[in-house]
Parts: C-alpha cells; sequence; structure tokens
C-alpha cells in the first residue's frame, strides 16, 4: 500500500495528548509499547511520543507533511493488515523519529526509512522498514545545508 504524506492530514485533535499503543515495540526496542502523544501548535510539526512504562524515555517525532517532498511511503500489505489500514484513504497518522545531534538546529535529522504509522481510529501503530526505503535516507536534513 503507499501512502502519500503530502496529502495526508495533520495531527487531529483527538490524537493531541492520546495514548497509543504499538503491539510490537520500536525497532531495537521492544520493550517500548505504551506512548503518549504530545502535540501542540506551537512545536507543529515536532509530536513528543512520551513512553508510559517505567522508564521515563521520550521520542521527538516529525509529521513529515509539508517538510519532505513528495515522501510516499509503501508498506507491505502484512503491515498494513496488523494496523488494520485498508487503503490510503484511511489516513494513517506517520511520525518520523528525528535524530538531534546538538543543540544547532540545522543538525536534525529524520529516519525517513522507519516511520512510525498509527492508526488514528484504533491508537495501534508500528515502526515499519518501508517497501520503498531505498528511495530515502535514515538521516534526512531538516534544514537544507544552503539555508
Amino acid at each position: 500500500m503507499q501512502i502519500n504524506t503530502s496529502i495526508t492530514s495533520a495531527i487531529q485533535p483527538d490524537l493531541s495528548k492520546a495514548e497509543i499503543v504499538l503491539p510490537s515495540g520500536l525497532i531495537g526496542l521492544k520493550e517500548y509499547k505504551h506512548f503518549q502523544l504530545i502535540a501542540d501548535q506551537n512545536s507543529y510539526p515536532f509530536v513528543v511520543m512520551r513512553n508510559l512504562g517505567d522508564d521515563p524515555v521520550e521520542f521527538v517525532t516529525v509529521v513529515p507533511t509539508g517538510l519532505v517532498p513528495d515522501y510516499r511511503i509503501e508498506i507491505s500489505d502484512a503491515d498494513a493488515a496488523e494496523l488494520e489500514i485498508a487503503s490510503p484513504e484511511e489516513n494513517p497518522l506517520v511520525l518520523n523519529i528525528a535524530i538531534v545531534y546538538s543543540l544547532e538546529p540545522q543538525k536534525v535529522t529524520i529516519n525517513l526509512i522507519a516511520p512510525v504509522i498509527i492508526n488514528r481510529a484504533t491508537g495501534i501503530g508500528k515502526q515499519v522498514v518501508i517497501e520503498n526505503y531505498s528511495w530515502y535516507s535514515s538521516d534526512y536534513p531538516l534544514i537544507a545545508a544552503e539555508d
């Protein structure tokens, strides 16, 4: 299934400060499964995924809509079925995990290869390695070098 992030809508009010579940956890961090999304207009397009477990870990994520031109991700039929997403029109929430190397904003990158995809209706999500991973980078700069 192909999801065109340039036409998916941003955070919906019903998901701001909502709990989500990633039954498989994050890639390399299987123990982190229950999160709260924290988003507000002042920090958009950044959304914090806060672990609700005993370990107080937070991940900064980015809604790619409008930031990554022509970002079209392809997920496997198995991932789409697991997320109960039958078509792109169901408008899943796509979050890319940010990598912060320093306090310099020009060095912040996002992982375009392994987004977290969330079914907005159920709150169930999964971090997936997209089928078309060779088109994108795991280290995409948020601010272009010429900026």
